[in-house]
């Protein structure tokens, strides 16, 4: 995702509020032996080197309209439209989220939840 340039931030128990908290990931093949072990990622996370479009995505942190979340606001200036996705990244809702993977990320495996279809078709 594109950087953003703040004059000024908050932090939360996770670190820098908004900061690294959406990871795009893809599904891996399903391993030779038919099923993947115990504890192996089922996805992996891609960069920008892999995809050089992330670098048009921007994250704009928005208040929600009943001003208690902070939102996250998808969106691209590649688009041509006025498209975008909206991502609540509250650790409370992230927990809520049904749909986890494991997920690779460089050498550690971490889980990750699925933020739903809005998020995907954005991005796909």
């Amino acid at each position: 995702m594109r950087p953003v340039s703040i004059t000024e931030t908050k932090f939360d128990k996770h670190g820098l509020l908004s900061d690294r908290r959406l990871m795009l990931v893809r599904p891996l093949p399903t391993p030779l032996h038919g099923s993947f072990a115990k504890g192996e990622a089922t996805h992996r996370f891609f960069t920008q080197r892999q995809a050089p479009s992330l670098a048009t995505i921007e994250l704009t942190p928005v208040l929600s309209q009943d001003r208690t979340r902070i939102l996250l606001k998808v969106s691209s200036k590649l688009s041509g439209s006025n498209d975008h996705a909206y991502i609540d990244t509250h650790p409370n809702t992230i927990k809520k989220y049904p749909v986890r993977y494991p997920a690779g990320v460089w050498s550690d495996v971490v889980e990750v939840a699925d933020v739903g279809d809005d998020a995907a078709e954005y991005v796909a």
